[in-house]
């Protein structure tokens, strides 16, 4: 069941991503893209076909396409599927394909796959979407396939995040830099009383205890690892328990 508060994340994460051109990664060099998208191989198998759930404009896809048979990119947002298919174009990448779709509903186009990807989408989901969300994923999940749904906002880095803590690694304490964090929780505070459910940026936090527990409600047994290069992210690998039948 969702919670009004969960329908009204839901629905501001739609309304904002639905005019975006760009997927908003933290930097946005080539390299980096294909930086982060190596250190999201090494998760998964290779080969088979590949579903990335909420791909974007396909800066990730296209360094991940190689690695695989088949490629399906799926986003809720045509403005970004329009981004994605022309970088798919003007990179070369033949073996990938696009579908409008959301995590909680696959297009009927997209039959199996024999890995999932899901990244940086966690955050948009309340638990029960996160649970729905699995659902569809081990509908469509040939026997032996691995899901990633991964860069999921660690809640007990939530408060460091907003304050600009996490920037600075030995932070210089002054009654300044005290006063300018007290400022910006009151008004991460307000905005959020406010009904603002992405005022920080971000959307939902998870715990890591709290994924695997999703995780296993629905069937999965689940791994987790710390991003490698968001210090306040981490992703979970999940593969299917084998039926008791």
């Amino acid at each position: 069941m969702l919670l009004e508060r969960d329908v009204e994340l839901r629905q501001q994460c739609k309304v904002w991503w639905s005019s975006q051109h760009d997927a908003l990664h933290r930097f946005k060099s080539e390299a980096w893209f294909e930086q982060n998208a190596y250190e999201l191989l090494c998760l998964f198998p290779k080969g088979g076909t590949l579903l990335d759930v909420g791909c974007g404009n396909a800066q990730l896809l296209t360094y991940l396409a190689p690695h695989f048979d088949d490629v399906i990119g799926i986003d809720f947002a045509p403005s970004m599927l329009e981004g994605a298919a022309e970088r798919l174009k003007a990179l070369g990448t033949t073996n990938a394909r696009l579908d409008i779709g959301d995590a909680c509903e696959f297009p009927a186009s997209v039959l199996h796959a024999d890995v999932i990807l899901s990244n940086g989408v966690a955050q948009y989901l309340s638990p029960a979407e996160l649970r729905v969300h699995l659902r569809e994923c081990r509908r469509i999940l040939n026997p032996g396939g691995t899901i990633g749904i991964c860069g999921i906002p660690w809640a007990n880095l939530k408060t460091l995040f907003a304050i600009g803590e996490l920037r600075d690694p030995a932070p210089k304490r002054s009654v300044r830099r005290t006063l300018l964090s007290l400022r910006q929780r009151m008004k991460l505070k307000l905005e959020e009383l406010q009904g603002n459910a992405i005022a920080d940026g971000i959307g939902r936090w998870y715990g890591r205890e709290e994924i695997r527990s999703l995780a296993a409600a629905e069937g999965f047994d689940c791994e987790i690892t710390g991003s490698w290069f968001s210090e306040y992210r981490f992703h979970a690998r999940l593969v299917a328990r084998p039926s008791s039948t």
